[in-house]
């Protein structure tokens, strides 16, 4: 039986000759592998160039995001030491004073400078207590 079937299959098979490709008139498949290769080189480029650029784009912002964010806590620094100084000084004049007419005034714009007192309004008034004052 084994030999019917090595009999059969070397009977149905094709020649070698009718296996080979035929010559044509298109490129050879090794200018072909070449060009892919090329083509694809190229677009691996063109995707780094353009990662190169957005990651230098987002850099960049990222740089004066910080920088207008430094900017604007410094001003608050400020902002938050020159109040401070505003309200030591009143203390210091309302320490300094001697006499209670001097002090009530000295407390009065103490009050002024003060932001969480001088910003306070009652839900009926028409203004702030500062105004008042």
């Amino acid at each position: 039986m084994l030999s019917r079937l090595l009999h059969a299959a070397l009977i149905t098979r094709t020649p070698i000759a009718a296996q080979t490709p035929s010559v044509s008139s298109g490129l050879a498949p090794g200018i072909i592998s070449a060009i892919i290769t090329a083509v694809g080189a190229l677009v691996v480029a063109l995707i780094a160039a353009g990662v190169a650029i957005y990651q230098t784009r987002h850099s960049h912002q990222a740089d004066r995001e910080l920088e207008r964010l430094r900017h604007k806590l410094d001003k608050q620094d400020r902002q938050e030491e020159e109040e401070e100084s505003r309200r030591e000084a009143a203390r210091h004049e309302m320490v300094k004073s001697q006499t209670d007419a001097a002090r009530a005034i000295a407390y009065r714009k103490a009050l002024h400078v003060d932001p969480q007192i001088s910003h306070f309004q009652i839900f009926d008034m028409q203004h702030p207590l500062m105004k008042i004052l």
